[in-house]
């Protein structure tokens, strides 16, 4: 790119000096290469805003069809020529040049919001270059399954794949590409057997987050590639979002963005108090005053809420029922193609919003986004249930509990309760709600069918006790609130007939009230 004779530019302690086709840190010349210069000419020209990639293709090579790897070269000898800080990749759009110094850490604003993480290529320990492939193969096959994730920036395999072979710092990586997260991994041959290693690392930490190892034959080598990026999938996502979720802590409250805010909501999902569910509403409403259009933060809302309804704490006609099918619908039109959006709405649409179709072809929608949907199979597990399929459902619980075996078992365990509850089995619910109390042991929907399974198999005095701590947790509890939550709240949920019918019986059997 030619120089057009403009005045020089500075930033910082350098001084682009334009006609002389020279970078200056003060006195002294800075050795640069010429199309490194001509991108740091378009970055410095913009004052500080993101330069596309296309863009900085077009003004730096103009007129020629050159691979994106050409820029990736330019903007790392620049990065090493002005030292760290300075440029900063926006993963999918472009870079941008920082105006003044800056030595925070640069991927916490790289993703902007949204954490950004590279696969890089899986290494051949084999001895075998005909495994090369495989090691290859492995790495696409994460890097399309992490892409099915909205919630996370995947860096595109052309700029991963030009660490192929390179020993490279990871914290250096972890600037050049502009990202949080790294994923490595290795594969190794031995006869016909595969072994596959991988781990996720913090780069700004230098902590390793997750690691892991897989087995497999050559004759199911294609089975173990999915295998492998399934389960790294359901590992990875969990720990992410729990390091995302602290990052959100730890920001002062005048810093925080909404995705800061739907951060710091998440968590309050997992506890059964009022006040927890109180405050995630109070985020997610924060979040959306901030960004209306943030369909994660309706979708929140909507949660909450339907929260304080199932655990009867609020009063039917009560406002916050308001905010069950309006944001939940808001979120579905504004995420309608973010598989997480879609998993998390498609209960209200299902039961309260009263298109229990709808609501399950939700949640095929969403698994058809990402196969590896925990939460897609989790709320699908309990719209199954209360469909009458207890087999899918059943399966759906298992396959979830596999990709993530260490959270939200509370709530996907009670899909196993309502599943054989519907099905008449009522000693298989006692043993699938003794796993819900265990972890959550207020939640009120475990405890109205534990109550009423042990009334259903005579085991009265049991299930009195159970009783007792429910009508302590749900306050007002009786049979007629039970039937109209089933029947009104969530539009006769039951396909079977009677269902409702055995629940009420049930908990007349142990004590509870009738009105």
């Amino acid at each position: 790119m030619p120089s057009d004779g403009s005045r020089d530019i500075a930033f910082g302690r350098f001084r682009v000096d334009r006609r002389n086709r020279m970078l200056m840190r003060g006195d002294a010349a800075v050795p640069l290469g010429g199309r490194a210069f001509d991108v740091l000419v378009a970055l410095a020209a913009a004052g500080g805003e993101t330069v596309g990639k296309d863009a900085l293709l077009d003004q730096v090579w103009p007129g020629l069809t050159v691979e994106e790897n050409n820029l990736q070269v330019q903007i790392v000898a620049l990065r090493k020529a002005l030292g760290d800080g300075w440029i900063t990749t926006i993963p999918g759009r472009g870079y941008r040049l920082a105006m003044t110094p800056e030595t925070n850490d640069p991927p916490a604003r790289e993703a902007e919001g949204k954490p950004a993480i590279a696969v890089l290529p899986f290494i051949n320990l084999s001895g075998d270059s005909e495994q090369e492939y495989f090691a290859d193969g492995m790495t696409e096959e994460i890097i399309t399954a992490l892409s099915r994730v909205r919630s996370l920036v995947v860096i595109a395999r052309n700029s991963s794949f030009t660490y192929k072979g390179r020993t490279v710092d990871a914290r250096q990586i972890g600037r050049e590409l502009g990202v949080r997260y790294l994923v490595e991994g290795s594969v190794r041959k031995s006869g016909d057997r595969i072994r596959i290693a991988g781990q996720l690392a913090d780069v700004a930490t230098g902590t390793n987050l997750w690691a892991d190892r897989f087995d497999g034959t050559l004759a199911d080598v294609f089975d173990l590639q999915d295998r492998v990026a399934a389960s790294v999938i359901g590992a990875i996502g969990p720990r992410i979002l729990s390091v995302e979720i602290g990052r959100a802590l730890r920001k002062v409250p005048e810093s925080l963005q909404a995705y800061d805010l739907v951060l710091r909501a998440v968590p309050h999902q997992r506890s059964v108090r009022p006040e927890r569910y109180i405050e995630g509403k109070r985020l997610a409403r924060q979040a959306i005053a901030l960004e209306p259009t943030s369909a994660m933060a309706h979708a929140l809302l909507s949660s909450f809420a339907w929260g304080q309804v199932s655990q009867g704490w609020v009063q039917r006609g009560d406002a916050a029922l308001a905010e069950v099918i309006g944001p939940a619908r808001k979120a579905l039109e504004l995420g309608g193609d973010d598989p997480q959006v879609l998993a998390m709405v498609a209960h209200r649409i299902a039961l309260p919003g009263g298109d229990l179709s709808g609501g399950i072809a939700l949640i095929e929608q969403a698994l058809a986004l990402n196969p590896n949907s925990v939460e897609a199979l989790t709320n699908g597990a309990h719209l199954y249930a209360y469909a009458g399929d207890t087999e899918r459902a059943i399966a759906y619980v298992e396959q979830a509990t596999r990709l993530n075996p260490l959270q939200g078992n509370f709530y996907r365990f009670l899909a196993v309760a309502i599943a054989h509850f519907g099905a008449g089995r009522y000693a298989d619910v006692l043993d699938a709600t003794a796993r819900v109390l265990r972890e959550a042991p207020d939640f009120s929907p475990a405890l109205r069918y534990r109550a009423a399974s042990f009334g259903l198999l005579g085991r009265i005095e049991e299930g009195e006790a159970v009783a007792l701590h429910l009508g302590r947790v749900t306050e007002g509890m009786t049979v007629a609130w039970a039937r109209a939550h089933l029947e009104f709240d969530m539009r006769n949920a039951f396909r079977n007939p009677g269902v409702i019918d055995a629940l009420c019986e049930g908990l007349r059997r142990v004590g509870v009230p009738e009105a």
